[in-house]
């Protein structure tokens, strides 16, 4: 009896030091909302619609290596959460995937992650809870990419850098054409001082045929009480191979918190750099009401304008914006979001 009792005692103590050492996190974000489109475009109806807000499913964890190293990982993934439509395969889509090492000399990982230059300057204007693409924002709308390495330093004294290179076998995974290098690579900065919040970055997306460009920006925040304003700027130049023009992205966002409610209000534009005065910008208006810390409500309007244009380029293809993308176009978001 006393032996067995021994060996019970062993045994948990083994998995108490396990689990110690090896940590797991399920989390996910269930945002459902209905929304109503208005479009000027001739002929296009007006329309109410029920649909997921960026639900989302996810698993991360880490383990404890000894000597000051960790292994850590994350997969999650979306989930439409208002239901499978017909012509969909899965309901679920990848949103990241990757593993590394993190220890005294910062980290180091690799698979599908969010890139250095959204983290550093397309977050601070991303800010909104419905489905509202950014088109002044080139970070934002490629926030996630495959095929990443990423370095991302030890915090230096309020300090962070982060440098990427992505690489896709044969085929670039920005441009579709055949190449034998490095896709695209991105070096970033942020400091964090109480208040204030600055990132900057940049990189470069490399192919052997029809495309190439460089792009930089900076983003940043300021907290003044209950005020908090956001702004972002990022540029796309030394374009060459294709009929893409450069151009430049402004972003403004500014918060108001008042008990558990938070107004606010965006302005944002796209300028390329052409003749055709494709220009946009994007206004939104928000209002958020939190019921707890795991569940809110929101309300949100955006209305945006697109000269000579109802379509804007990306990555060499014309990919049409998300909702936002013709003459006067608006959207009315209503939604309930929960954390878990």
């Amino acid at each position: 009896m006393k032996k067995s009792m021994i060996a019970l005692a062993v045994a948990g103590a083994l998995a108490a030091s396990a689990a110690a050492q090896a940590e797991t996190t399920l989390y996910g974000s269930a945002r459902l909302g209905t929304e109503y489109v208005t479009t000027d475009v001739e002929g296009a109806p007006n329309y109410w619609d029920i649909a997921d807000q960026g639900s989302r499913l996810g698993v991360r964890g880490s383990e404890d290596l000894g000597g000051g190293l960790s292994a850590i990982y994350q997969y999650e993934f979306g989930v439409n959460a208002a239901g499978q439509e017909p012509n969909q395969t899965s309901p679920l889509r990848q949103r990241l995937s990757w593993v590394g090492l993190k220890g005294g000399f910062g980290a180091v990982t690799i698979g599908r992650q969010y890139t250095p230059m959204y983290n550093a300057v397309g977050q601070y204007t991303d800010v909104f809870n419905g489905n509202i693409t950014n088109p002044y924002s080139d970070s934002s709308n490629n926030s996630r990419q495959s095929n990443q390495l990423i370095y991302t330093s030890p915090d230096l004294r309020g300090l962070s850098l982060a440098g990427s290179v992505m690489a896709d076998g044969p085929e670039n995974q920005v441009t579709g054409n055949q190449k034998n290098n490095i896709d695209q690579y991105q070096l970033a900065a942020i400091y964090n001082n109480g208040p204030v919040s600055v990132g900057v970055g940049g990189g470069q997306v490399k192919s052997d045929f029809s495309l190439g460009y460089s792009f930089w920006g900076i983003g940043g925040s300021l907290t003044l009480g209950d005020f908090v304003v956001s702004a972002s700027y990022e540029d796309r130049i030394d374009v060459d191979g294709v009929n893409v023009p450069e151009y430049a992205g402004y972003g403004l966002v500014g918060g108001y918190n008042f008990g558990n409610n938070t107004v606010r209000a965006g302005w944002g534009r796209l300028d390329p750099d052409d003749d055709n005065g494709n220009n946009q910008d994007m206004w939104q208006l928000g209002f958020e009401h939190r019921l707890s810390k795991r569940t809110l409500m929101w309300v949100e309007y955006t209305d945006s304008e697109i000269i000579n244009s109802d379509q804007q380029l990306y990555g060499g293809e014309v990919v049409p914006l998300n909702k936002i993308g013709s003459d006067a176009d608006t959207l009315l978001s209503i939604g309930l979001r929960h954390d878990f």
